[in-house]
């Protein structure tokens, strides 16, 4: 199956931060969730947890990976794992676009925002 970025609706996550989420169940996957998310100068994710492994590369821009409360600077290249249940969020302190190709070793996985 071969899937186009036009057959995937952006969807708005969160202010400054959209993604395309290009496989999942919907998509015909079967147990794998993969796609680009996209985080604008000066936005992020909210922390949160996941209940399998979150996986990341950076395709462009430079940003910050908070994971478990420490805060490691990211770049291009880099590969990135937050391990299941543990608090993480991604963000943009950055002036030009960040992007990260993201992927889950499940389908319909939810995200718990932790307080």
């Amino acid at each position: 199956m071969i899937i186009h970025p036009e057959q995937i609706a952006r969807e708005q996550m969160f202010p400054g931060a959209s993604r395309l989420h290009y496989i999942d169940r919907s998509t015909g996957a079967a147990g794998l969730s993969m796609g680009l998310l996209t985080l604008e100068p000066h936005s992020g994710l909210p922390l949160h947890t996941h209940l399998v492994e979150d996986t990341m590369i950076v395709l462009e821009g430079n940003g910050v990976l908070v994971l478990n409360g420490e805060e490691f600077p990211v770049s291009k290249g880099m590969g990135l794992i937050a391990p299941a249940n543990t608090p993480h969020c991604i963000r943009n302190d950055g002036e030009k676009p960040f992007t990260i190709v993201y992927a889950w070793p499940a389908t319909q996985v939810e995200r718990f925002i932790v307080e």
